[in-house]
């Protein structure tokens, strides 16, 4: 009977997809995998766990193999160590209520110290280099990072399904429940990761884990649904592709196509976040896709990380149709690279939409350096052989952070124009400085006639390992206004050149196409508009983002998922 429901099962799954992509796709793509499982899965077996502990259930999951199903009975344990799984199964409980697994791995284990002890290989890890480097671009531009070495040990999770073949996965009828500690694992309780195209996760509850509900890392396509996140204001969820395409720190998600509206994301749908401590958010890194749609939101909602930290930035986010409900009416949140197309979305009280932002441009990155005008990452927009566009020094006060040069006629604010943002630098200061950190440039966001004022928001550093120390200039120093025209990654941008490694190589703009954000019918509970919003000049609204406007062409995927419309619940949930 299992055998039958699961033949059908696929088979609805490709009959949609094909009302979706056409017989062409589904023959190329669907049908090598869609066969392998369908056909194969005549030796597929059903395998009881004796209980819900950690021995049976590891027991179990070990003599499973790709297309069996593990069930689990009901009942509540503790687990002290990571279950690891290796092969796509499905992982079923018999029920969220009915099926409680209390994480209890002690604070500083590390994955790999559960497979050691049972003779399994580690882990994948993502690859980081682990010497500091500096790679000089035209006219002695530096950009300097250090990372930590491949295999590195990271927090252990309660479990981790590391799944290399792209063969379905399914982990449901769960909870996870935390034990009242703290263990700042950012890599996720529960983290999948690998080269699935048809992972689910579904009717599980993640209740007050210590950490990170749910990391969602690798080449993944699959979805989230009909789970609850009860959370003590940790993030519920991380999403990242950092090996998309087989490339490395989302270098080959930011080569690639954008595939607008097809099954190529991450879709979290129809979930319930409620965050009882401070506003938290799903969060993306390295080329992450995703689809945020049919979800209610209580205290938390969805971001994106730049290219400012560990490896690219999230690429892309679509957002439909969820409900966002904040106690202190809150911003939605940033959006600090790639594309999101947002609309349809309803927020009961919110100070403003998504906010577009470029972190690099006011506080250092280790791997990929500040944007000032010579980083060879960026476009830059030199100004001849100088490069700069103005120089000079600085007449008034020492510790100054509005730079005054007397001997300067300039326009009303010439060097803040949209499209591009002009940047100063204290060169005086930059000449003394020992490290990259202190090279801080500044934004200009306005100017008079002899004095022009930077951004202030270098405060914003330390959360990148630097002092914090604003732009600030001494009598006699020498300035030089440098421009920009896009930051790499920046919000708005889409595909570009491949790139390898971290920092990516070659060290160089990659040629990155226009893929604008678009947001309509975003709107507050008494039918306000919700609009996107950025206040760096090199994000210009009617260029890199719309307002009220649809984006051409643009369909969303199916709804629901296909891998939830062709699949069976749990026989005993609760919802």
């Amino acid at each position: 009977m299992t055998n039958r429901l699961e033949n059908r099962n696929w088979l609805m799954l490709r009959v949609q997809l094909r009302k979706l992509r056409g017989p062409g796709y589904v023959a190329a793509v669907l049908f090598p995998l869609a066969t392998g499982i369908v056909f194969g899965q005549a030796q597929a077996a059903t395998i009881a766990a004796k209980s819900v502990s950690f021995p049976d259930v590891e027991s179990a999951v070990v003599n499973a193999k790709d297309g069996d199903t593990v069930t689990v009975p009901a009942g509540t344990a503790t687990w002290v160590s990571p279950l690891n799984i290796v092969n796509n199964i499905t992982l079923q409980g018999a029920g969220e209520a009915a099926t409680v697994i209390v994480d209890g791995i002690p604070h500083g284990q590390s994955d790999q110290a559960g497979d050691s002890e049972r003779g399994r290989p580690a882990p994948r890890q993502s690859s980081r280099p682990e010497k500091e480097r500096k790679i000089r671009g035209a006219k002695g531009g530096e950009v300097s990072g250090v990372a930590r070495a491949r295999g590195h040990k990271r927090a252990g999770s309660l479990i981790l399904a590391n799944l290399e073949r792209d063969l379905p996965f399914r982990l449901t009828g769960f909870t996870f429940r935390g034990n009242g500690e703290q263990r700042g694992n950012f890599n996720g309780e529960i983290r999948v990761d690998g080269n699935s195209h048809a992972f689910r996760i579904d009717h599980c509850t993640f209740d007050q884990l210590p950490g990170l509900s749910l990391g969602v890392s690798g080449f993944l396509w699959g979805v989230i649904d009909h789970c609850r996140f009860n959370l003590n204001g940790r993030q519920p969820m991380h999403i990242s592709h950092q090996t998309w395409g087989g490339k490395d720190h989302g270098n080959g998600s930011w080569a690639d196509d954008p595939f607008w509206g097809s099954e190529k994301f991450v879709f979290i749908e129809d979930n319930v976040f409620e965050n009882i401590g401070k506003k938290k958010a799903i969060d993306a890194y390295e080329g992450a896709r995703f689809v945020v749609r049919h979800n209610q939101f209580h205290n938390c909602g969805l971001s994106m990380h730049g290219t400012e930290a560990s490896g690219r930035g999230g690429k892309q986010v679509e957002e439909y149709n969820n409900t966002y409900r904040n106690d202190d009416g809150a911003p939605a949140e940033q959006i600090r690279s790639g594309c999101i197309i947002t609309h349809d979305n309803t927020w009961n009280d919110a100070e403003r939409g998504h906010v577009l932002q470029v972190y690099r441009l006011f506080a250092y990155p280790q791997h990929w350096g500040y944007c000032n005008g010579e980083n060879p990452y960026d476009d830059n927009a030199p100004n001849g052989a100088t490069g700069y566009w103005a120089t000079g020094t600085h007449t008034g006060a020492s510790g100054a952070t509005v730079l005054t040069d007397a001997t300067k006629n300039w326009e009303h604010n010439q060097w803040y124009q949209p499209g591009a943002v002009y940047i100063v630098r204290n060169k005086t200061f930059e000449a003394a400085a020992t490290n990259m950190i202190d090279k801080v440039p500044a934004l200009i966001i306005s100017n008079t006639a002899h004095s022009l004022m930077g951004s202030p928001r270098n405060h914003k550093a330390p959360a990148f390992g630097g002092t914090g120390r604003p732009l600030t200039f001494n009598t006699g120093d020498t300035y030089e206004i440098w421009k920009v025209a896009h930051a790499l990654d920046q919000p708005g941008l889409g595909r570009g050149d491949l790139l390898t490694g971290l920092p990516g190589r070659p060290a160089k703009w990659p040629h990155e196409v226009s893929e604008p954000c678009y947001s309509w019918n975003n709107k507050l509970g008494s039918g306000a508009a919700v609009n996107l919003s950025s206040t760096e000049p090199c994000i210009e609204e009617g260029r890199d983002f719309f307002n009220g406007t649809p984006k051409s062409g643009y369909k969303p995927f199916i709804y629901p998922h296909p891998l939830v419309s062709a699949a069976s619940a749990p026989e005993a949930r609760s919802r």
